[in-house]
């Protein structure tokens, strides 16, 4: 375990890994301004209208620029809503001591994040969910719940 101190300025802080003591990789964390919008990633584009089958849909916080808000004094509550062919399973946010129900369709941001599950009906279409906040741009993410494959020879 390594602990490193450094005073609070604005700017770039930038980790690269080496191996062979050449860069393999490398993260990024700018200084991002207040929350202005709600940006969604989909784990995967398509589920099976089976009932059961899942997808998951990260919120994030972003700024202006884009870049994701981590501060814990921007977090957010939002407001999840689906639509079509499934359901909203659940919210979480990572947040270990959070109170809210992981049934609600409202779930305060935890470091700028919150997580929603989302269930597969049993008819094939669109599913569509939007993500409101007090204060920002929602974000909309569409899923595709394809018929299930017939496993009937």
């Amino acid at each position: 375990k390594a602990a490193f101190y450094a005073r609070f300025e604005p700017g770039e802080l930038k980790a690269v890994g080496y191996v062979g003591g050449k860069p393999a990789s490398q993260w990024i964390l700018e200084t991002a301004g207040p929350p202005v919008a709600v940006r969604l990633s989909v784990d995967r584009p398509r589920i099976q209208a089976d009932g059961d089958d899942l997808a998951y849909v990260t919120a994030e916080l972003v700024d202006a620029k884009g870049r994701p808000t981590y501060a814990p004094d921007a977090d957010k509550l939002l407001t999840f809503k689906v639509e079509g062919a499934g359901v909203l399973a659940g919210v979480g946010n990572g947040n270990p001591t959070a109170l809210e129900s992981f049934q609600s369709d409202k779930r305060s941001t935890f470091r700028g994040r919150a997580v929603a599950v989302i269930r597969a009906g049993h008819r094939p279409g669109a599913v569509r969910m939007e993500v409101t906040g007090a204060g920002l741009t929602p974000a909309v993410a569409t899923i595709a719940a394809a018929p299930p494959p017939n496993l009937l020879p």
